[in-house]
C-alpha cells in the first residue's frame, strides 16, 4: 500500500507584522525598570547552547549561585535565581513561607508591599496590613509594637520600595522576628516551579552531583543563565565595594544636578531615599506624562511618571547596573532640563 504525502493547508493568512525582521531603536532605559544591560551579559546571549544537563551547564549552575551569594552578601547555600520576573521571586518566597491560615504582617507603603499583601491572600493568608504613608518608612519601634500587637506567623517588609523610592532599613529586624519556617511546614507550596525544595534539586544543593539527571526538574533558559553569570563575574571583577561606591556617586551627582534645576524629591527624608532610584514631584504647571513623553520622543531616553498612589505625579529616573555613572547621569539631566524648559510640557 503506498500512502499518499498530505499536505495540510491552513485557514489562516500569515501574519503581516512578522513578515520583516525586528528592528528596535536604542534606548537609554532609565525609569528604574529594566535598565540596558552590561556589555558583556548583553553578548553571552549569543553564546553556543549547552544541553541542560551536562557537566559544563551544571558548573555554570555552580558558579552562578557563587555570584549570588557574593553579590548579597550571604553564606546561605539555598541562594539560587527563579527563571521568572521579579514578582516570580516574590511570590515564591511567599509561597514557600506562607501555609493556609498563617497570618502575616505586610508593611505597605507603596506599590510591592501592596501587592505582597494582595499575594499571601491569594496563598490563604491571613493578612495584616501595617500601612505607612507613601514617601516615608517604618521606625523598628513601629514595626516591634505591631510585632506585639497581632503576633504574626510571617512578617515581610520591602527594603528597596521602588515606587516611591524609600529604602526601608533591616537592622535588628531579624532579632525581632528569626525562626526557620520553611523545613517545618505541614503542607507543601502551592506552585511546583518556586518550590525551595524542588528549586534545590535543579540547582544541585540537595541532589547527589553524580546523579544529574535525577536533579533535572524543568528546563532552563540557558542563555539567560549566561547572561547572569556574565553579569555576575563582571560585578566580581569590579568588586562588590567599588559596585556601591559607583552607585552612590552617580546618586549623588545626580540628585545635586537635579536639584538646582529646582526638582522637589518626592522622599523628604534623605536617609529615607532610595539609592540609585530616584524620585522628584513633578513641578507646579508642568504635566509629569507629557516631560515623560517629550523626553522619550526627544531623547529616546525611557523615564517613568511614577507607578502606584503617585502617578503621573512624580518623575522616577532608575541609575543602576550600566547605567550608574556620571555620564549617563549628566545625559538624563540635560534631557530634564530640556523638558522642564519647554512649552510642550506645561499643563
Amino acid at each position: 500500500m503506498v500512502r499518499k504525502n498530505t499536505i495540510i493547508a491552513s485557514e489562516y493568512e500569515k501574519p503581516e507584522s512578522l513578515q520583516s525582521p525586528l528592528e528596535p531603536e536604542t534606548r537609554l532605559l532609565v525609569s528604574g525598570a529594566a535598565a540596558n544591560p552590561y556589555k558583556r551579559s548583553f553578548e553571552a546571549l549569543r553564546l553556543p547552547m549547552l544541553g541542560h544537563m551536562g557537566d559544563r551547564t551544571i558548573k555554570m549552575l555552580s558558579e552562578i549561585q557563587e555570584g549570588l551569594r557574593y553579590v548579597l552578601q550571604t553564606k546561605n547555600e539555598y541562594t539560587l535565581a527563579y527563571h521568572g520576573t521579579g514578582t516570580t521571586g516574590m511570590s515564591g518566597v511567599l509561597d514557600n513561607m506562607i501555609e493556609p491560615g498563617d497570618k502575616i504582617l505586610v508593611g505597605v507603603k507603596g506599590y510591592w508591599g501592596d501587592k505582597v499583601a494582595k499575594i499571601a491572600q491569594r496563598f490563604g493568608a491571613n493578612v495584616v496590613r501595617m500601612e505607612q504613608t507613601p514617601g516615608s518608612r517604618f521606625s523598628l519601634n513601629q514595626i516591634e509594637a505591631e510585632l506585639e500587637m497581632h503576633r504574626p506567623d510571617i512578617l515581610f517588609l520591602v527594603s528597596g520600595e521602588s515606587s516611591t523610592c524609600v529604602y526601608q532599613p533591616l537592622e535588628g529586624i531579624g532579632e525581632l522576628c528569626y525562626k526557620s519556617k520553611v523545613k517545618r511546614r505541614e503542607t507543601p507550596p502551592r506552585i511546583y516551579q518556586t518550590d525551595i525544595t524542588v528549586q534545590a534539586e535543579a540547582w544541585y544543593i540537595t541532589m547527589p552531583k553524580e546523579s544529574p539527571h535525577d536533579g533535572w526538574r524543568h528546563s532552563f533558559s540557558i542563555c539567560l543563565l549566561y547572561s547572569l553569570r556574565e553579569v555576575l563575574a563582571r560585578i566580581v571583577e569590579e568588586g562588590i565595594e567599588n559596585v556601591w561606591e559607583r552607585h552612590a556617586d552617580t546618586h549623588k551627582y545626580f540628585t545635586s544636578r537635579a536639584e538646582k534645576l529646582g526638582l522637589e524629591h518626592f522622599v523628604p527624608n534623605p536617609e529615607d531615599r532610595l539609592v540609585a532610584t530616584i524620585m522628584f514631584k513633578v513641578p507646579t504647571g508642568k504635566d509629569g506624562y507629557k516631560i515623560v513623553n517629550y523626553i522619550s520622543e526627544k531623547f529616546q531616553i525611557d523615564i517613568s511618571p511614577g507607578l502606584f498612589v503617585n502617578m503621573g505625579k512624580v518623575l522616577r529616573v532608575g541609575l543602576f547596573g550600566s547605567n550608574a555613572n556620571r555620564e549617563t547621569a549628566a545625559t538624563v539631566i540635560e534631557a530634564l532640563e530640556s523638558a522642564l524648559n519647554s512649552t510642550q510640557t506645561d499643563l
